[in-house]
């Protein structure tokens, strides 16, 4: 999909995999009032939505999720940069999106709920925008950044146990 919008759409239950996945074709495109319910997968260690890191095309530049509400994720919640591919994402942003983790708190999943984990260095950036993170498990964060710039505006994160709501690893830059 290149300059596309997909609005107005209800993932639920994916059993063994990400209710969305952004390939390397899926550029310049906005994902509007999505909800993506009770996907992903314990098993595989695959989030809920994934904008992978890819070998070709020009992964998820310039996508934009505004509404999208992740829900109830069987692993994390998002997962941006996943994959072995050479080439990262790039402008990701999310607005006004709601990022839930499991309930009850006992079956948290034993992961952080949005890893940033790979951002295209120099022109790449993931941004958050007047989001809600909420629910992650006593060992892990709300948002991990690894190896990306995130910017975090206007946003609320807070809810279950969790180590830290942001944690920023050696090569991750926030503001």
């Amino acid at each position: 999909v290149f300059n596309g919008t997909v609005e107005n759409v209800f993932i639920c239950r994916t059993e063994d995999g990400a209710g969305l996945c952004v390939g390397p074709f899926a550029m310049e495109c906005v994902f509007d009032n999505v909800v993506v319910h009770t996907c992903g997968s314990a098993e595989k260690k695959e989030a809920a939505v994934i904008i992978a890191a890819q070998d070709g095309g020009d992964p998820g530049n310039n996508t934009r999720f505004r509404a999208l509400e992740v829900i109830f994720p069987r692993w994390s919640a998002v997962h941006i940069g996943a994959g072995e591919g050479r080439r990262t994402p790039r402008l990701i942003f999310f607005q006004q999106c709601f990022i839930h983790g499991r309930l009850p708190f006992e079956e948290l999943p034993p992961c952080d709920l949005v890893h940033v984990e790979r951002c295209e260095g120099g022109r790449g950036v993931v941004n958050f925008t007047d989001c809600r993170l909420t629910n992650v498990n006593n060992e892990h964060s709300l948002l991990r950044v690894t190896d990306a710039r995130v910017q975090v505006s206007g946003c609320v994160l807070g809810g279950g146990d969790g180590r830290s709501a942001i944690l920023v690893e050696e090569n991750g830059r926030v503001n």
